[in-house]
């Protein structure tokens, strides 16, 4: 089986000017300006820029926000060409493919051969703009198909890359890319927070989470998927029926359940691991018969 995995940009593209320099001459002095370099930002953009060179090939790109330009190889034959190529495996499998978390964040092959861009790069590329998932396969007969999804988006690493966005499917294979985080050796399995679990498109409710670096058993939470949504619910206090006048042990383990409207407090060792993981906006919503419903940010 030999596949490769691409992504083109469809939303509208405007050419970035590249000046190399500018020459001009008062009262007999002469003035250069030096533009800082601009990369491209996918192959999409290199496709445009290097209009006197459109062949296949390995080329620097920058994608907005990422710390420094690095190279990817461009598919300017297929479909109208400007495709950035993230995966390629052939049949040789020169390339070992069975590797940890680390490594695929970071990226692994030969941008000729056989290779995995790096789910960090890919994270940036793809939550710049609007782009288009193609993946072209050949199998052992030689036969050869192709699928394509119109929207393709995935992660940061404090979402663990999920595949956030696919769009509408069309091409000559059966549909298989399904919204799921990355799975690898040493990746994690559990969300760490509720905002993993809206990601994903789930209504409010308890769920299992585990956050970074928390070595105990994955807890129940509950999430409020409103106002924004992926809000993990720390504290709530419905009624007098449970006592929060307890010791400073009973806090740092929480009590109380995580049921809808039922009170709780989470436990403070649990809410250090998980403030620890993440910048976090705290919301506090309160209900009095005589004042009605207010919240603070």
């Amino acid at each position: 089986m030999r596949y490769i995995t691409s992504l083109q940009l469809i939303s509208i593209l405007l050419s970035s000017l590249l000046l190399d320099d500018v020459h001009s001459s008062t009262s007999g002095s002469s003035y250069f300006f030096y533009q800082t370099p601009v990369y491209p930002r996918d192959c999409q953009e290199v496709f445009q820029q290097c209009s006197k060179n459109n062949a296949s090939g390995v080329y620097l790109i920058k994608p907005d926000g990422y710390d420094e330009a690095f190279e990817v190889f461009c598919d300017n034959q297929v479909d109208g060409g400007g495709w950035t190529v993230f995966q390629r495996r052939n049949e040789d499998n020169t390339v070992e493919f069975t590797r940890n978390f680390s490594e695929y964040r970071k990226g692994f092959g030969f941008l000729r051969r056989e290779f995995w861009l790096g789910n960090e790069r890919l994270s940036f590329l793809t939550n710049q703009k609007r782009y288009q998932l193609r993946i072209d396969m050949t199998n052992s007969t030689g036969s050869y198909f192709y699928l394509t999804y119109d929207l393709f988006r995935i992660s940061d690493e404090w979402g663990n890359y999920k595949l956030t966005s696919v769009g509408q499917y069309n091409g000559t294979a059966d549909t298989f890319v399904g919204q799921e985080p990355v799975s690898t050796p040493g990746a994690p399995s559990t969300p760490t927070d509720c905002y993993d679990i809206f990601t994903s498109g789930f209504s409010d409710g308890v769920y299992t989470i585990q956050p970074t670096g928390w070595t105990g058993s994955p807890f129940e939470v509950y999430c409020n998927m409103s106002h924004g949504g992926g809000w993990t619910v720390l504290q709530r206090r419905v009624d007098g029926s449970l006592s929060f006048d307890r010791n400073w042990d009973a806090y740092k383990a929480g009590f109380g359940s995580a049921g809808p409207d039922e009170n709780v407090w989470l436990g403070n060792e649990v809410l250090y691991h998980m403030t620890s993981q993440k910048n976090y906006a705290l919301r506090i919503d309160v209900v009095k018969p005589d004042l009605g419903d207010w919240h603070m940010n």
